[in-house]
């Protein structure tokens, strides 16, 4: 039986009318850097096991259906630099340990729905 891994550092899918729940084998992309959804009809929540792409530098999700709280695992992904969450359905606050990563100036982009009744964010450079 042969099983070939591949390694996705790359994942550019804006635009191409996905739906549905981000699928948990997105989670397993360890070497994944950029992750670019946005401008689609995804749906559910972001899990905590987003710590584990350590590496990635750009998140794109907004403009999607996107639910719930953000996970506070955000804040472990040190080398993120860009991070837009806004146009969404996520509630409650942008967790402090993201603002974190504004503070020690590792997080350069941060955007979210903090002008909605629905988010609130302390720390974003733009407000949606």
């Amino acid at each position: 039986q042969f099983v070939v891994a591949k390694i996705v550092e790359n994942m550019a899918l804006q635009g191409n009318g996905l739906s549905g729940a981000l699928p948990d084998e997105i989670y397993d992309l360890t070497e994944l850097t950029n992750l670019r959804l946005q401008r689609n009809q995804l749906e559910g929540q972001i899990l905590p096991l987003i710590a584990n792409l350590s590496k990635l530098t750009t998140m794109k999700i907004q403009i999607n259906g996107f639910t719930g709280a953000l996970p506070a695992e955000i804040g472990d992904l040190t080398k993120l630099k860009d991070l837009q969450l806004h146009s969404n359905d996520f509630t409650g606050e942008v967790p402090g340990e993201v603002c974190d990563l504004m503070v020690d100036e590792i997080l350069d982009i941060l955007t979210s729905d903090c002008d909605s009744d629905e988010m609130e964010c302390g720390c974003c450079t733009t407000c949606f």
